[in-house]
């Protein structure tokens, strides 16, 4: 399994860009939740194939955190 996620909040809405892989089902998932609230969560999700790099490219330009968003 591995979880990458990319979050920040703008004008107090909260934005996570997500590229996770789920060895055990062999999924690939990849998108952004939009999250305005606790209950009003919008998940667009990306089309897997269409991707242009990685997440982890960016590990070393931004703070580290400890929150999971699945």
């Amino acid at each position: 399994m591995e979880l990458t996620y990319l979050a920040f909040t703008n004008n107090g809405i909260k934005y996570v860009i997500y590229d996770t892989y789920f060895s055990e089902v062999d999924k690939l998932e990849a998108g952004i939740k939009v999250k305005e609230s606790e209950t009003n969560i919008t998940d667009l999700k990306g089309l897997t194939k269409s991707r242009k790099g990685n997440l982890s490219d960016l590990k070393d330009k931004v703070k580290e955190g400890e929150e999971l968003y699945d």
